[in-house]
């Protein structure tokens, strides 16, 4: 029965090092809410200057219009 204390001691001697590393490492890969935040707003500035150029060529091709039909 002592020998049988003894390993169940040992084996978790051993187990709790690696348990704690892999919870560790887990919790430190995790993206924060910080860092999706981040991507977000990243993601909409791209959208909103694609969408910005876009409305300045749509915004030319009005006015080329508008101009042609003011000739007519």
């Amino acid at each position: 029965m002592h020998d049988l204390i003894q390993d169940l001691i040992n084996l978790a001697q051993v187990l709790t090092p690696i348990i704690l590393g892999v919870l560790t490492w887990n919790l430190n890969s995790k993206k924060t809410k910080h860092d999706g935040l981040a991507d977000d707003n990243d993601r909409i500035v791209k959208e909103n200057k694609r969408l910005t150029k876009l409305n300045a060529e749509k915004d030319k091709e009005i006015n080329n219009l508008l101009k042609e039909r003011e000739k007519k």
